[in-house]
């Protein structure tokens, strides 16, 4: 229902007053009826309901009543919507928001983006003027158009003097916001002790959760606030609630990079092995991130050494292929799989020759790895080393006992992909480290004048019946390591298939 207009605007009146009375002093009208009219238009500009906004906006009770008593309504609103009260409530009038509400303001009137007087006060921190409004009625159960609470507005200020006011007039301490994010959460995002323990004190939920799945521990865990984790976790609050992404607390505290929440979060019974969902265990994501010394916490502390992600990667696949060989060894020790091979048919040794950890590579050759074991192109972890130019694993591995002669899928040794690849110093380390070398046709050299196998260079290229050859078969399955090889050994890498 709309508000019904005045027939006359105040603007209106005295305009018509000042003219009225100019005129009647040119045309000789008595003197009092010029003071008259001036007078009636000065009375009417006062006694408009703006001039208790601005009474309000100034502090001025004693104007504020004078207006009050001539019959200006102090439930009226100006073109923001607001009333006099929210005005008071905006300048942090705590005295003229009394003497408003005794003269029947409403303490709940909404201005147009639905804000009351109390969410205004408590917003832009006027402490005295939010108990004056609280004192008088005002309703505690009230949001903005985002669904914000003073209670959410008061953590978001910091304000634990409002927080305290709300709480013992009986505020809801588990009320949601449009994202479902309760004043705990937000305070724990604030990584505010004091607000936090004063919301668990009032009985706020530790487990509710927000739109993400997110409980108060997982936003403590993922923001790096470890002492209020750990007063959530004394609180009670479940050490594994689940996101949803599928992430505990202790995923985000290793996501983060935070081994001290982390070591709380197992203190606390945190499931080593939960895994979200592309199959990640807190085990792998250690491996992954590069946390050595929580990653063999975890073994010490029972997870299972052997879960695999959604690639079919190991924890000792991630760690061979970031070049942590001492995670590598507390894998190995706690019974991981040394030869277990991912989706690409890549295995923990294949990935440490591609990115060149010879140190990883050594613990692995030690620990029994299979030196010789083949991609899906038939190349071997000398192959790799070969193509790749790393010379030193290379010389790890042919020390370690791997076969130099053995051949690829296209007929190729790894003295053949060194030679393609022009890695002078592996060829003559093959050839001068490895006893007798498999040697290519005396007749074939390539553009060094090095002897060279280009038919089985050619045969890299080799299509099958849809015209895709290995690389193509290697780019389809997403397999990096096998491409990098083809393309160092060779391959043609803008074949087109049919």
């Amino acid at each position: 229902m709309s508000r019904s207009r005045p027939i006359l605007s105040v603007t209106t009146v005295s305009v018509a007053a000042g003219i009225l009375a100019l005129a009647w002093t040119v045309v000789g009208g008595p003197f009092w009826v010029f003071i008259g009219c001036f007078l009636l238009a000065f009375l009417w500009k006062v006694l408009s309901p703006s001039s208790l906004h601005r009474a309000a906006r100034d502090g001025s009770p004693g104007l504020a009543q004078l207006l009050i008593k001539a019959g200006v309504n102090p439930n009226a609103t100006n073109k923001e919507g607001m009333t006099p009260l929210c005005v008071a409530a905006k300048e942090g009038r705590p005295e003229m928001a009394r003497l408003l509400i005794e003269a029947g303001a409403d303490v709940n009137a909404t201005n147009k983006d639905g804000t009351t007087p109390l969410y205004i006060a408590v917003f832009l921190e006027h402490g005295e003027t939010a108990k004056a409004l609280m004192d008088a009625g005002a309703k505690l159960a009230i949001t903005d158009k985002d669904s914000v609470t003073p209670l959410h507005s008061a953590v978001a200020k910091e304000d634990l003097t409002i927080i305290m006011a709300l709480i013992n007039m009986g505020f809801d301490v588990n009320v949601k916001d449009q994202n479902s994010i309760t004043p705990l959460h937000a305070a724990v995002t604030k990584g505010d002790m004091e607000m936090t323990k004063a919301l668990i004190s009032a009985g706020a939920d530790l487990n509710d959760k927000d739109k993400g799945g997110n409980t108060p521990l997982d936003v403590a865990a993922t923001e790096g606030h470890g002492d209020i984790v750990k007063a959530l976790i004394k609180a009670g609050a479940h050490a594994n609630p689940v996101d949803q992404g599928g992430n505990t607390p202790l995923h985000e505290a290793l996501y983060k990079g935070y081994p001290d929440i982390a070591q709380a979060l197992i203190k606390a019974g945190a499931d080593l092995n939960l895994a979200d969902k592309v199959g990640n265990t807190p085990l792998d994501v250690a491996a992954t991130e590069g946390h050595g010394e929580i990653a063999q916490t975890l073994i010490r502390a029972g997870a299972y050494p052997n879960p695999v992600d959604h690639q079919g990667r190991t924890p000792l696949h991630e760690a061979a292929k970031r070049g942590d060989p001492d995670v590598v060894k507390a894998l190995i020790e706690a019974g991981a799989n040394i030869n277990a091979t991912e989706k690409g048919g890549q295995t923990p040794l294949n990935l440490a020759v591609a990115e060149g950890h010879g140190e990883v590579v050594k613990v692995l050759a030690a620990a029994g790895a299979d030196l010789n074991i083949r991609t899906s192109v038939g190349a071997t972890p000398l192959h790799m080393a070969a193509s790749n130019g790393h010379l030193e694993v290379a010389k790890i591995l042919a020390r370690s006992g791997a076969d130099p002669n053995a051949r690829d899928s296209s007929g190729m040794t790894p003295l053949d992909v060194a030679r393609a690849g022009k890695q002078w110093s592996i060829v003559h380390m093959i050839e001068n480290e490895c006893g007798e070398v498999t040697q290519a046709p005396p007749h074939s050299t390539d553009d060094q004048g090095e002897p060279g196998n280009r038919t089985a260079v050619s045969n890299l290229d080799a299509t099958d019946e849809n015209g895709m050859t290995r690389l193509h078969h290697a780019a389809c399955k997403g397999d990096s390591v096998t491409v990098q090889y083809l393309i160092s050994a060779g391959a043609n890498p803008h074949a087109k298939d049919k």
